[in-house]
């Protein structure tokens, strides 16, 4: 099999879901939030170790309209539809003792609960990565693969943030945390090899 055919073969193999990685880049730093975001970007232990992503969902919603000459309604567009984005880990020790992601769901509660400060809100950026897609292993820093594609989710602030039901009688089960974002736009990214045809 030569080259060619085996780029082409792999171009058209469907990407696993299982290889993505979530950043948080914070706007309100300005040149020195965009330095710390870089620098956690390649801090890995930093980046957001999420077990599952939902939500990345771009729609519009339509009204049916009826129109003289037609027999049924037409729809007419509306609005863009934001639904949350959800995002799931495992809850570890670390967590506690210093943690971006749980000092900024606290944060955010607090301003909504007493208005004494701003909620601050987060673009975040999910990469998709293929597994084979990978920098040479000397790579010193910063995430091993090559994303293919990414979103960006615009101005995101945690909405909701909850824990698994706890049980004593589940003596397998691993702690989990769901927090879910509002946002106000979800945006695709380009990908990074163009389509074949």
């Amino acid at each position: 099999m030569d080259l060619l055919t085996s780029a082409l073969t792999f171009i058209n193999e469907p990407v696993p879901k299982f290889f993505f990685e979530v950043l948080f880049i914070d706007k309100s730093g300005g040149l020195m939030g965009m330095a710390k975001t870089a620098l956690s970007a390649l801090n890995s232990a930093n980046n957001g170790a999420f077990s599952d992503v939902d939500g990345l969902n771009v729609s519009f919603s339509t009204t049916a309209v009826n129109e003289a000459g037609w027999s049924s309604p037409r729809p007419t567009f509306d609005k863009m539809v934001n639904e949350k984005l959800t995002l799931t880990r495992y809850v570890r020790p670390r967590h506690v003792l210093s943690d971006q992601m749980t000092e900024w769901c606290d944060e955010t509660m607090a301003a909504v609960k007493t208005w004494n400060s701003r909620v601050t809100k987060k673009d975040v950026i999910i990469n998709i990565y293929h597994p084979m897609l990978k920098f040479p292993a000397s790579f010193p820093v910063g995430p091993s693969g090559v994303p293919i594609a990414a979103f960006n989710v615009i101005d995101a602030f945690p909405v909701t943030w909850k824990v698994d039901a706890l049980s004593s009688t589940d003596s397998g089960s691993p702690l989990k945390e769901t927090i879910e974002l509002g946002y106000t736009e979800i945006k695709r990214l380009g990908n990074a090899f163009p389509a074949p045809f």
